[in-house]
């Protein structure tokens, strides 16, 4: 039952990496996003989870994993934008989004 009320605490990193997706001139490609999944790749349970919070306000993968994660808008996924300002990485928890320069 606690699952069902608060979600998968195990964070895996291929899971996230396959649900993702990119907007601005980013893609799968792009160098900013492979460094992003290589340092991603190397952080701990309890580094996901922080940085999954910094995402999507909570430290807990949704059920049914991360092709269920919602925002105030419905569906989403776990998403990285390029925006082109100037600054550190900012995310939009109800977004379920991460802007990067």
């Amino acid at each position: 039952m606690p699952v069902v009320i608060g979600g998968v605490e195990q964070i895996e990193f291929q899971e996230l990496r396959a649900n993702a997706e990119y907007q601005g001139d980013y893609n799968e490609q792009t160098p900013v996003i492979q460094w992003f999944w290589k340092i991603v790749e190397g952080m701990s349970q309890d580094e996901l989870k922080h940085l999954l919070h910094f995402v999507t306000g909570t430290f807990k993968v949704p059920v049914g994993g991360f092709a269920h994660l919602y925002c105030s808008n419905g569906p989403q996924k776990f998403t990285i934008m390029r925006t082109h300002k100037i600054g550190m990485p900012t995310a939009h928890s109800w977004y379920v989004l991460i802007d990067s320069w």
